[in-house]
């Protein structure tokens, strides 16, 4: 009786440490992908642990040319050894039908140092059929090369993760704080007159001195130690025989004239870096988009549109570059492009494909803040084809 006593504590305290273990490595960033028959759909978790409460989000991308994108809000239990993650709401998606959005993942994982592995299955509504395969993620340094991480900064999520806070150094922190102090070195009398006596009769002068201002309620602080150099005295030299006072010269008086106030500078215009002009005539150009503008400017953002391969564009806007090849990420880059009246009533803005990245053709996410109206557009071209929109003034 008591041997399985002993055998079942054992077991238990093992259990324990596991699951402790997978807690610890847990919280962070996992981008890899699930892999349903043959077909491999970038995947993306941010898990977060509060006061040893589990949760996070997903980011899934449906084929790295579709246009459908879901980020959901998942919750966590861990039973032993196993990590259970299953869909709690939906934050953000592009899909336009309703019903997909009923379809709950679960995923059946275990932690392996810097790797998750294991299996999910779906829960649809009826009518849809059951969906299964495996999960594979990687825990990531970097939050640059996700691009969940870049959309719960944009949707302002962030300070819901643990690891993401800004750190705060609070009061009770600050009072703990271990304040280490300096005291000025003391200088041997001793050692001093083997330089010079001269030296240590100043120096007695001085430690009496010393010891006088400190038993003052005035004096704060010791005066540094003083190092006395015997200088040769200068023989002072014969004086110089009187001179006469010169005669003052009479006072000339000139007219000074005061400088006229610069004129004042004419505020510059705000305009638009432009670079070369860009020969499009040998490329095909699909405009995809139009696009009725009222303010005087608006600002663009550019990603990778699905899995981060490389892709390189140019922005050419009526012809003129603006921005000359910049590569794509999961991160955003952002431009402010001024509509000014040179640039006429209807303008042009192509997406100039520079490359084809490692998964052709060249693709990317171009979202438009206007207006106090955000336009997302999403574009692809190769070396025979690029993708434009046009921008209308809306006159007044």
């Amino acid at each position: 009786m008591k041997h399985l006593l002993a055998t079942s504590i054992f077991l238990f305290l093992v259990g324990h440490a596991i699951a402790q273990n997978s807690q610890n490595g847990l919280s962070g960033i996992w981008k890899g992908y699930i892999k349903s028959t043959e077909r491999k759909i970038p995947y993306e978790l941010v898990i977060s642990s509060n006061d040893g409460v589990f949760s996070g989000y997903s980011y899934t991308t449906f084929g790295v040319k579709s246009n459908i994108v879901t980020m959901k809000k998942v919750l966590l239990n861990i039973e032993g050894s196993r990590i259970i993650v299953y869909d709690d709401s939906l934050l953000y998606n592009t899909i336009q039908k309703d019903l997909p959005r009923q379809i709950v993942q679960v995923n059946t994982l275990e932690l392996n140092g810097d790797l998750l592995t294991g299996s999910f299955v779906t829960q649809p509504p009826p009518g849809f059929k059951t969906a299964k395969g495996n999960v594979y993620l990687e825990k990531q340094s970097d939050k640059e090369e996700t691009r969940l991480v870049a959309k719960l900064e944009e949707m302002e999520l962030t300070d819901s993760i643990s690891f993401l806070q800004k750190p705060v150094i609070t009061a009770k922190a600050i009072d703990n704080m271990e304040i280490v102090k300096t005291e000025t070195p003391q200088i041997d009398s001793a050692s001093v007159a083997t330089i010079d006596p001269g030296i240590a009769k100043i120096k007695s002068k001085e430690i009496q001195l010393n010891k006088t201002e400190e038993k003052s309620p005035l004096v704060n602080s010791k005066p540094a130690a003083i190092v006395v150099v015997k200088q040769p005295i200068a023989k002072p030299k014969p004086a110089n025989p009187p001179v006469a006072a010169a005669k003052p010269k009479p006072a000339i008086i000139a007219e000074v004239k005061q400088p006229a106030a610069p004129p004042a500078h004419k505020p510059i215009a705000k305009h638009n870096t432009t670079g070369p002009k860009v020969d499009l005539s040998k490329r095909k150009i699909e405009t995809i988009d139009e696009l009725v503008i009222e303010s005087d400017s608006l600002q663009i953002s550019l990603y990778d549109n699905g899995e981060v391969d490389g892709d390189t564009v140019s922005i050419i806007l009526n012809g003129q570059a603006i921005v000359s090849r910049q590569g794509l990420s999961a991160s955003a880059f952002r431009k402010t492009i001024y509509i000014t009246p040179e640039l006429g009533d209807s303008i042009q803005l192509v997406m100039y494909a520079e490359n084809l990245g490692s998964l052709p053709p060249n693709s990317g996410l171009l979202i438009v803040d206007y207006d106090n109206r955000r336009k997302e557009i999403r574009f692809s071209g190769d070396l025979s084809k690029n993708a434009a929109i046009t921008l209308k003034r809306k006159k007044k």
